[in-house]
Protein backbone atom coordinates (compact mmCIF):
# COMPACT_ATOMS: atom_id res chain seq x y z
CA UNK A 1 0.00 0.00 0.00
CA UNK A 2 2.84 2.37 0.83
CA UNK A 3 4.47 1.76 -2.56
CA UNK A 4 1.19 2.51 -4.33
CA UNK A 5 0.90 5.74 -2.39
CA UNK A 6 4.46 6.70 -3.37
CA UNK A 7 3.59 5.97 -6.98
CA UNK A 8 0.59 8.22 -6.63
CA UNK A 9 2.82 10.99 -5.30
CA UNK A 10 5.04 10.76 -8.33
CA UNK A 11 2.08 10.96 -10.68
CA UNK A 12 0.73 13.97 -8.85
CA UNK A 13 4.11 15.70 -8.90
CA UNK A 14 4.33 15.61 -12.66
CA UNK A 15 1.53 18.16 -13.06
CA UNK A 16 3.12 20.86 -10.94
CA UNK A 17 5.01 23.93 -12.08
CA UNK A 18 8.80 24.10 -11.84
CA UNK A 19 9.13 26.44 -8.87
CA UNK A 20 7.90 24.60 -5.76
CA UNK A 21 6.90 27.97 -4.32
CA UNK A 22 4.60 28.62 -7.28
CA UNK A 23 2.65 25.45 -8.07
CA UNK A 24 -0.98 24.67 -8.78
CA UNK A 25 -1.31 23.96 -5.05
CA UNK A 26 -0.31 27.50 -4.04
CA UNK A 27 -2.67 28.90 -6.66
CA UNK A 28 -5.69 27.08 -5.22
CA UNK A 29 -7.32 26.62 -1.83
CA UNK A 30 -5.41 24.81 0.97
CA UNK A 31 -8.04 22.07 0.88
CA UNK A 32 -7.06 21.22 -2.70
CA UNK A 33 -3.47 20.55 -1.69
CA UNK A 34 -4.53 18.61 1.39
CA UNK A 35 -6.71 16.38 -0.76
CA UNK A 36 -3.79 15.49 -3.04
CA UNK A 37 -1.52 14.87 -0.06
CA UNK A 38 -4.12 12.49 1.38
CA UNK A 39 -4.42 10.66 -1.96
CA UNK A 40 -0.63 10.30 -2.06
CA UNK A 41 -0.53 9.03 1.52
CA UNK A 42 1.68 11.89 2.73
CA UNK A 43 1.29 14.20 5.73
CA UNK A 44 4.61 16.08 5.48
CA UNK A 45 3.95 19.20 3.41
CA UNK A 46 7.65 20.03 2.87
CA UNK A 47 8.33 16.52 1.63
CA UNK A 48 5.31 16.70 -0.66
CA UNK A 49 6.62 19.94 -2.20
CA UNK A 50 9.99 18.31 -2.85
CA UNK A 51 8.25 15.37 -4.55
CA UNK A 52 6.33 17.80 -6.74
CA UNK A 53 9.49 19.54 -7.94
CA UNK A 54 11.39 16.26 -8.35
CA UNK A 55 8.65 14.76 -10.48
CA UNK A 56 8.80 17.68 -12.88
CA UNK A 57 12.59 17.50 -13.11
CA UNK A 58 12.49 13.83 -14.09
CA UNK A 59 9.68 14.47 -16.57
CA UNK A 60 11.68 17.29 -18.14
CA UNK A 61 14.78 15.11 -18.37
CA UNK A 62 12.96 12.35 -20.22
CA UNK A 63 11.13 14.80 -22.49
CA UNK A 64 14.30 16.68 -23.42
CA UNK A 65 16.13 13.41 -24.14
CA UNK A 66 13.39 12.18 -26.49
CA UNK A 67 12.98 15.55 -28.22
CA UNK A 68 16.73 15.96 -28.59
CA UNK A 69 17.01 12.57 -30.29
CA UNK A 70 14.27 13.51 -32.75
CA UNK A 71 15.88 16.86 -33.62
CA UNK A 72 19.27 15.20 -34.07
CA UNK A 73 17.75 12.74 -36.53
CA UNK A 74 16.27 15.55 -38.63
CA UNK A 75 19.53 17.53 -38.62
CA UNK A 76 21.49 14.42 -39.60
CA UNK A 77 19.38 14.11 -42.76
CA UNK A 78 19.84 17.82 -43.55
CA UNK A 79 23.63 17.60 -43.15
CA UNK A 80 23.84 14.67 -45.55
CA UNK A 81 21.35 15.89 -48.16
CA UNK A 82 21.80 19.69 -48.41
CA UNK A 83 25.09 20.76 -50.15
CA UNK A 84 24.76 24.36 -48.94
CA UNK A 85 25.37 23.19 -45.36
CA UNK A 86 28.81 21.84 -46.26
CA UNK A 87 29.70 25.02 -48.19
CA UNK A 88 28.93 27.13 -45.13
CA UNK A 89 30.85 24.70 -42.90
CA UNK A 90 33.92 24.93 -45.17
CA UNK A 91 33.89 28.74 -45.13
CA UNK A 92 33.59 28.96 -41.33
CA UNK A 93 36.33 26.34 -40.80
CA UNK A 94 38.72 28.20 -43.13
CA UNK A 95 38.00 31.53 -41.40
CA UNK A 96 38.72 30.04 -37.98
CA UNK A 97 41.96 28.45 -39.16
CA UNK A 98 43.21 31.66 -40.82
CA UNK A 99 42.57 33.76 -37.68
CA UNK A 100 43.94 31.43 -35.03
CA UNK A 101 46.84 32.40 -32.74
CA UNK A 102 48.71 30.84 -29.84
CA UNK A 103 46.97 32.74 -27.01
CA UNK A 104 43.52 32.40 -28.58
CA UNK A 105 44.01 28.66 -29.08
CA UNK A 106 44.97 28.23 -25.41
CA UNK A 107 41.91 30.16 -24.30
CA UNK A 108 39.65 28.16 -26.59
CA UNK A 109 41.00 24.90 -25.18
CA UNK A 110 40.15 26.11 -21.66
CA UNK A 111 36.61 26.93 -22.78
CA UNK A 112 36.12 23.66 -24.64
CA UNK A 113 37.06 21.70 -21.51
CA UNK A 114 33.83 22.93 -19.93
CA UNK A 115 32.05 20.51 -22.29
CA UNK A 116 34.30 17.54 -21.53
CA UNK A 117 32.25 14.63 -20.20
CA UNK A 118 34.86 13.94 -17.51
CA UNK A 119 34.65 17.47 -16.13
CA UNK A 120 30.88 17.62 -16.49
CA UNK A 121 30.43 14.38 -14.52
CA UNK A 122 32.47 15.84 -11.65
CA UNK A 123 30.43 19.05 -11.75
CA UNK A 124 27.19 17.05 -11.82
CA UNK A 125 28.18 15.08 -8.72
CA UNK A 126 29.15 18.26 -6.87
CA UNK A 127 25.88 19.94 -7.88
CA UNK A 128 23.80 16.96 -6.77
CA UNK A 129 25.59 16.86 -3.41
CA UNK A 130 25.10 20.58 -2.89
CA UNK A 131 21.43 20.32 -3.80
CA UNK A 132 21.00 17.45 -1.35
CA UNK A 133 22.61 19.49 1.43
CA UNK A 134 20.35 22.46 0.67
CA UNK A 135 17.05 20.69 -0.02
CA UNK A 136 17.48 17.04 1.08
CA UNK A 137 16.29 16.10 -2.40
CA UNK A 138 17.82 12.78 -3.43
CA UNK A 139 16.17 12.82 -6.87
CA UNK A 140 18.63 15.34 -8.29
CA UNK A 141 21.21 12.55 -8.70
CA UNK A 142 18.77 10.57 -10.85
CA UNK A 143 17.69 13.65 -12.81
CA UNK A 144 21.26 14.57 -13.78
CA UNK A 145 22.11 10.94 -14.53
CA UNK A 146 19.12 10.60 -16.89
CA UNK A 147 20.09 13.83 -18.67
CA UNK A 148 23.74 12.88 -19.16
CA UNK A 149 23.27 9.21 -19.98
CA UNK A 150 20.42 9.96 -22.37
CA UNK A 151 22.47 12.64 -24.10
CA UNK A 152 25.50 10.36 -24.43
CA UNK A 153 23.47 7.51 -25.89
CA UNK A 154 21.69 9.79 -28.37
CA UNK A 155 24.74 11.61 -29.66
CA UNK A 156 26.93 8.49 -29.95
CA UNK A 157 24.14 6.66 -31.76
CA UNK A 158 23.78 9.48 -34.29
CA UNK A 159 27.57 9.72 -34.70
CA UNK A 160 27.74 6.06 -35.68
CA UNK A 161 24.79 6.34 -38.06
CA UNK A 162 25.96 9.50 -39.85
CA UNK A 163 29.70 8.71 -39.86
CA UNK A 164 30.64 12.24 -40.91
CA UNK A 165 34.33 13.11 -41.26
CA UNK A 166 35.79 15.95 -39.23
CA UNK A 167 37.55 19.05 -40.65
CA UNK A 168 41.01 18.26 -42.04
CA UNK A 169 42.72 21.57 -41.22
CA UNK A 170 43.86 20.22 -37.84
CA UNK A 171 45.32 16.68 -38.14
CA UNK A 172 44.41 15.98 -34.50
CA UNK A 173 40.72 16.12 -35.39
CA UNK A 174 40.95 12.94 -37.46
CA UNK A 175 41.76 10.94 -34.31
CA UNK A 176 38.59 11.96 -32.48
CA UNK A 177 36.05 9.82 -34.32
CA UNK A 178 32.90 10.82 -36.23
CA UNK A 179 32.03 14.50 -36.38
CA UNK A 180 28.24 14.93 -36.24
CA UNK A 181 26.96 15.92 -33.73
CA UNK A 182 29.52 17.63 -31.52
CA UNK A 183 29.75 15.68 -28.27
CA UNK A 184 31.19 18.60 -26.29
CA UNK A 185 28.38 20.88 -27.47
CA UNK A 186 25.71 18.29 -26.66
CA UNK A 187 27.21 17.66 -23.22
CA UNK A 188 27.42 21.38 -22.44
CA UNK A 189 23.88 22.10 -23.63
CA UNK A 190 22.37 19.20 -21.68
CA UNK A 191 24.26 19.62 -18.42
CA UNK A 192 24.24 23.39 -18.03
CA UNK A 193 20.54 23.56 -18.89
CA UNK A 194 19.87 20.88 -16.26
CA UNK A 195 22.10 22.72 -13.78
CA UNK A 196 20.14 25.93 -14.38
CA UNK A 197 16.92 24.09 -13.53
CA UNK A 198 18.39 22.75 -10.30
CA UNK A 199 19.97 26.03 -9.20
CA UNK A 200 16.82 27.91 -10.18
CA UNK A 201 14.94 26.00 -7.48
CA UNK A 202 17.14 27.66 -4.86
CA UNK A 203 16.29 31.18 -6.01
CA UNK A 204 13.14 33.08 -5.15
CA UNK A 205 13.73 36.11 -7.38
CA UNK A 206 12.86 35.72 -11.07
CA UNK A 207 15.69 38.05 -12.11
CA UNK A 208 18.21 35.78 -10.39
CA UNK A 209 16.84 32.77 -12.22
CA UNK A 210 17.14 34.64 -15.51
CA UNK A 211 20.81 35.32 -14.76
CA UNK A 212 21.41 31.61 -14.13
CA UNK A 213 19.65 30.66 -17.36
CA UNK A 214 21.67 33.24 -19.29
CA UNK A 215 24.91 31.91 -17.84
CA UNK A 216 23.97 28.34 -18.82
CA UNK A 217 23.18 29.38 -22.39
CA UNK A 218 26.38 31.43 -22.59
CA UNK A 219 28.58 28.54 -21.48
CA UNK A 220 26.97 26.09 -23.90
CA UNK A 221 27.33 28.49 -26.85
CA UNK A 222 30.93 29.31 -25.88
CA UNK A 223 31.84 25.61 -25.81
CA UNK A 224 30.18 25.11 -29.20
CA UNK A 225 32.04 28.08 -30.71
CA UNK A 226 35.35 26.82 -29.35
CA UNK A 227 34.90 23.47 -31.09
CA UNK A 228 34.47 25.24 -34.45
CA UNK A 229 37.28 27.76 -33.95
CA UNK A 230 39.66 24.96 -32.94
CA UNK A 231 38.75 23.21 -36.23
CA UNK A 232 37.63 20.10 -34.36
CA UNK A 233 34.05 20.30 -35.67
CA UNK A 234 32.03 21.79 -38.48
CA UNK A 235 29.57 24.56 -37.66
CA UNK A 236 26.61 22.26 -38.37
CA UNK A 237 28.07 19.71 -35.94
CA UNK A 238 27.82 22.12 -33.02
CA UNK A 239 24.37 23.28 -34.09
CA UNK A 240 23.31 19.64 -33.93
CA UNK A 241 24.97 19.25 -30.53
CA UNK A 242 23.25 22.30 -29.08
CA UNK A 243 19.90 21.13 -30.41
Amino acid sequence: RRSSRASGARRVSSVACFNPNNTIFTQSSPRFKQMFMYMAGMDDEAKFDREVASGLLLTLALSVTLLGGLVLGVLAVVVRRVPLVQHVDNWVAAWGFDHRSGPSTSGLHAITDLGSIQIVVVLAILLALLDFVRTRNRWTFLFLAVVLVGMELAQHGVKDLVGRLRPTLDPAAALLGPSFPSGHSATAAAFYAAAALVVGRWLSRRSARHVVIGAAVGIAVAVAASRVLLDLHWLSDVVGGLA
